[in-house]
């Protein structure tokens, strides 16, 4: 994310003491508007989301945002998993939602393995890269969305509705 923003990160670490990590960041160049906060109510609901992360700290912390909001959660670790997990009980999961960059097999071919075993199956792909390559349009059938890390509460739950009903995030 540093690097996708045009900075750099270094880190010191002091064995059982501490690790420093030091971020540097472009200035901005223009004007800054303040950004007005909006108290919208957080959308809830009690379907099925397989959820596929790699890192497990994310895929934990994901799960219980996700349970709060009251939506079942089956986990998958890898798009391979993910894809099998898939194949055993199609008809429970509502929305399959996926981290795009995870080792051996991306969240993006996964979905598109999920697409072959069910042409109705609904996605939406989360990722930390920042890439004028991943817009909607260019990815597979049944993908609603892109939600960028990092994200609120309220952001995952829009974008989890909206992946639910099959369209994108208006916002």
């Amino acid at each position: 994310i540093v690097h996708a923003h045009a900075g750099t990160i270094a880190a010191k670490s002091e064995p059982g003491v501490r690790t420093t990590f030091i971020v540097h960041l472009p200035l901005a160049t223009g004007a800054v508007e303040p950004v007005q906060a909006t108290q919208t109510a957080l959308h809830t609901g009690s379907e099925v989301i397989l959820l596929v992360e790699d890192n497990e700290a994310v895929r934990a912390n994901l799960r219980q945002l996700l349970e709060s909001l009251g939506y079942n959660v089956i986990e998958a670790s890898t798009g391979a998993e993910a894809v099998d997990t898939y194949s055993r009980t199609p008809a429970d999961i509502d929305l399959v939602v996926l981290d795009i960059n995870m080792p051996q097999m991306t969240g993006i071919e996964a979905f598109a393995k999920i697409r072959e075993l069910d042409p109705d199956a609904k996605g939406m792909l989360m990722t930390g890269f920042v890439s004028d390559d991943l817009v909607p349009e260019t990815l597979p059938e049944g993908i609603a969305d892109i939600l960028r890390k990092p994200f609120t509460i309220r952001e995952l739950s829009t974008h989890i509705r909206d992946g639910l009903a099959g369209k994108p995030d208006e916002d």
